[in-house]
């Protein structure tokens, strides 16, 4: 028998009993076992090198931990929940505890240092004390099961759902919710093809006095198995120390009663008995799956009913009323009005609305300084007032020949439908949870500290629990995609032409990095650089130092082109990883609604006000950021506002793209670059980076075409020559993609929806076309142009210093004095003062601020401080021909680039 090496010997001690707890016993075999692979023994504690001590909050030797806690935090550990200390003393790590949760997380830190380090028993004896506390209550990812074809597999896979909640839970995730029914949209989509689990009663329990009803196809042993599947996650959930929810997006049994598409069709239920068969499905479910501890519901039409819903989810609810396994009942939160707030509060459960985080996309972390115009006021009639026509009410009623439902979602509550809406009142029966949608980025990789870290320290903004992600290929193979046009289905999320990357990083340990970041960061936003460094050393070795950096800098940039560039906030078409390019000459409105028919239109035609043009799209904060016709229109009219222009956003993207090439380039020096996972590293980058160049030369281009009545041809001109840089950049990215991934991504059933990077240079092609004709019709002009006036410059020039101390709280029904002082020598001609409410539904006001000298002074009016919410502001300061904001967003683009003050006592979300 071999001898055991001093220095390799460890116990697991404990003299409290949480480590009792099914979620202790949980984490303490997981670091057993990684101690065991990596050739460390548990012993007993008279014969460990080490020891790890879990102590009882009271136990003397704890004395010190806690004094330490209470410095840091000015509060009890005891009463800080998930919380813990952990430090070294000689050859003894020493663990306390605030709750099971707590404890865990101390030893599933210790497990994953075991996990990357070179020299575990090491790095043990030189572990950091750590003073940890949630900024968020709640951290939590969605996965939905999307395509019958695809995530069948992973859903009854007991050795994926073991590795999948175990890595959560590591990262600090304390909530999953597993969405049915996500993938389509009630009265938008009519062409239903794959509805497993869509409806999903009825795939998963029979309900006793309704058993004619069924999903055709589905036997009982598949129900049955797919109960038993259901069973097992919950239960793994919680042994984990994870919250399992189930998000039942969907009560729609048929979506278009003349249609015969579905794979397998609900029978058994018509208008009769719909909502009773509902209610007593979920309360059998609910009976049937006790792990279930929140439910979330989308309750507007898109969820499966016509509008107004509040009389259909009071009967399907009250079979919710009494339940005490229910935690939380979660409402998305688009559409929710008075009364369908009445019916989830009269369940008796915790109500919890979830609103969007900008929009369906990931925008940066602050929130939105405000929605677009277009939601504000309602789609159907901004879409009405674009066009010139009047505005239909009334069911289906459009505009253009298209088909626009008519509900109320779209009319008296529209500002819902992409932020936080009206929800953020001081005082509210009812929790709020941001929920980041999956528009943006999709398949390539991301990871960015500094964002993170953002979203971490804003993802409690107006006193939200924290925030909910949908985690990367959500919605892969939507509404049948998968298998469409193919010989023979698509198995399981393959994205890669080389299957040997696809086992090299198979399905979300692709993105083990970004579950790294997002979930530590939620859970404390000053989390140590050592937590995600020791997985990139492991995993990409001598190149970790600029993988990371140039990672960082690609992973800036598709969430910034979101918050600037949004032809539309929805999902289901406006993907700008992969986008369906809107064109530089406008384009005449469509005649029919392809969004809903799956057909051939861009983008930019379901969600733009007219005319469609790339210079004419709206920011996704158009309260921060010009688009490129309103920057070029106020330059010929020589002024200037605070905001950020194309231009300035365009450097941007410049820098954040050489700098992820620069770092990659490094990488690659040092890198085994046959290593399937630096592959993947080294592609994606370069993706991220040549998407950035494109979108930089398509704002300078569409800049300079609208400055063609002002210029003449030569701004025709200039256009078309960064159009053809911007394509250049586009087809780079599509090289690179090309030898690298499969020739069809599925994620829809429209052409903007699948595909690949190749697959959109056909669009641009013909923009290309279309400028080359606008430049060929002005060519008569040449001549005349050389004496039409000069632009003015464009160029702000560096950003003044400035100081303001936000106020930690204001007194309702009292004027908000504020004072703002400006640091250096600069000729200002005014400074303004933005502010509202946190109420999206409602606009700015502006107050010109009185100066004396270089300080500044003005007051928000009492009125604005009795409303129940919140107040935001923010400053803009004039000096022709330059305007800056503040304070503006920081280099990083992590930061709140306005400030937030509260009424209560001594709470402020300031500008961070």
């Amino acid at each position: 028998m071999a001898t055991e090496k001093v220095g390799s010997r460890i116990s697991i001690e404990h003299v409290d009993p949480l480590a009792a707890s099914a979620r202790s016993i949980w984490a303490e075999e997981l670091l057993a076992d990684e101690l065991s692979r990596r050739g460390l023994s548990a012993v007993p504690a008279e014969d460990a090198d080490l020891r790890i001590i879990q102590l009882d909050l009271s136990d003397e030797r704890a004395s010190a931990l806690r004094q330490q806690w209470q410095a840091r935090f000015g509060a009890a550990l005891s009463d800080s929940a998930e919380s813990f200390v952990m430090a070294r003393e000689g050859a003894t790590v020493l663990v306390v505890a605030a709750d099971q949760r707590g404890y865990g997380y101390a030893l599933t830190e210790l497990y994953d240092i075991v996990r990357y380090a070179e020299d575990p028993f090491a790095e043990l004896r030189s572990l950091r004390t750590y003073l940890e506390r949630p900024a968020n209550p709640a951290r939590s990812i969605t996965r939905l099961f999307t395509s019958e074809t695809i995530d069948r597999g992973w859903f009854h896979d007991h050795a994926f759902w073991d590795a999948y909640l175990s890595e959560l839970a590591v990262q600090r995730f304390n909530r999953f919710s597993l969405g049915l029914g996500t993938g389509y949209d009630y009265l938008i989509d009519r062409k239903v093809v794959d509805n497993y689990l869509c409806f999903a009663y009825p795939f998963l329990v029979s309900v006793p006095g309704y058993e004619e009803v069924e999903a055709v196809g589905v036997s009982a042993q598949e129900r049955a198995a797919n109960l038993a599947m259901l069973n097992y996650i919950g239960q793994e959930a919680t042994r984990r120390g994870i919250e399992f929810g189930l998000g039942l997006w969907n009560h729609a049994y048929r979506y278009d009663p003349t249609a015969d598409t579905e794979q397998f069709p609900i029978r058994g239920l018509d208008a009769t008995n719909h909502a009773e068969y509902a209610r007593d499905g979920l309360a059998e479910l609910m009976r049937a799956c006790p792990d279930i501890r929140r439910l979330t519901f989308r309750v507007h039409f898109e969820g499966g009913v016509p509008e107004p819903t509040h009389d259909f989810w009071r009967v399907v609810l009250s079979g919710l009323k009494g339940n005490s396994q229910l935690l939380e009942l979660d409402m998305h939160a688009k559409g929710v009005s008075d009364e369908l707030l009445e019916v989830a509060l009269d369940v008796g459960a915790p109500v919890v609305l979830s609103t969007k985080y900008w929009g369906e996309h990931m925008g940066l972390p602050y929130h939105q300084a405000a929605i677009r115009e277009r939601e504000r006021i309602g789609g159907r009639a901004a879409t009405a007032k674009a066009l010139g026509e009047p505005l239909e009410v009334g069911p289906n009623a459009g505009t253009s020949g298209r088909r626009i439902t008519g509900t109320e979602t779209m009319r008296r509550r529209s500002f819902t439908r992409y932020g936080y809406a009206d929800f953020v009142r001081s005082e509210r029966p009812f929790g709020i949870m941001h929920r980041v949608w999956p528009g943006t980025q999709r398949l390539l990789l991301w990871g960015d500290p500094s964002l993170a870290a953002g979203y971490g320290r804003l993802g409690s903004f107006g006193g939200a629990q924290g925030v909910e992600w949908f985690e990367p290929l959500s919605f892969m193979g939507k509404k049948g995609s998968a298998a469409l046009g193919l010989d023979s289905p698509r198995a399981g999320r393959a994205l890669y032409a080389d299957g040997s990357l696809d086992t090299a990083a198979p399905d979300w340990h692709k993105f083990a990095y970004y579950y790294r970041l997002l979930g530590r960061a939620a859970y404390n936003p000053d989390l140590d650089p050592a937590e995600w460094r020791r997985y990139l050393r492991a995993t990409y070795g001598a190149a970790a130092e600029h993988a990371e950096s140039a990672l960082s800098a690609a992973s800036r940039i598709l969430p910034l082109i979101t918050v600037v560039h949004a032809p539309s906030t929805a999902c289901n078409v406006y993907w700008p990883e992969m986008l369906d390019p809107t064109p530089l000459v406008a384009r005449p409105a469509p005649v029919e609604n392809h969004y809903a028919d799956f057909g051939g239109s861009a983008n930019s035609d379901f969600d733009m006000t007219p005319p469609y043009a790339f210079g004419n799209v709206s920011p996704l904060d158009p309260q921060l950021f010009y688009s490129p016709d309103e920057y070029a229109a106020d330059v010929v009219a020589g002024t200037r506002e605070g905001k950020y222009s194309p231009i300035e956003v365009a450097g941007w993207l410049e820098t954040l793209a050489a700098t992820a090439l620069e770092e990659l380039a490094k990488a690659v020096k040092v890198a085994e670059p046959s290593a399937p996972v630096f592959q993947i590293l080294a592609a994606d980058v370069q993706i991220h980076a040549h998407i950035g160049r494109y979108y930089a030369a398509m704002f300078r281009a569409a800049f300079a075409y609208a400055l063609r009545e002002a210029r003449g041809p030569a701004a025709i001109r200039e256009a078309l020559e960064l159009h053809r840089t911007a394509r250049a950049a586009w087809a780079a990215a599509a090289e690179v993609a090309d030898a690298v991934y499969q020739p069809d991504l599925p994620f829809g059933r429209t052409h903007y929806a699948r595909g690949t990077w190749a697959s959109r240079l056909e669009a641009i092609d013909q923009s290309l076309v279309g400028l080359e004709a606008a430049l060929a019709e002005h060519a008569e002009d040449e001549g005349a142009s050389a004496d039409r006036p000069l632009v003015p410059p464009t160029e702000q020039g560096p950003k003044p210093g400035a100081h303001h101390q936000p106020p930690g709280r204001f007194v309702p029904g009292e004027a908000l004095a504020l004072e703002w002082r400006l640091e250096d020598d600069v000729a200002v001609a005014e400074v303004r003062l933005h502010f509202r409410t946190v109420n999206q539904a409602l606009t700015y006001d502006t107050l010109i601020m009185d100066g004396e000298g270089r300080t500044f002074r003005a007051e928000i009016p009492a009125e604005h401080t009795r409303t129940g919410y919140p107040l935001q502001y923010y400053f803009e300061v004039v000096a022709p021909p330059a305007a800056w904001q503040y304070p503006g967003l920081q280099p990083e683009l992590a930061n709140q680039p306005y400030y937030v003050v509260h009424a209560d006592e001594a709470t402020a979300w300031g500008a961070v």
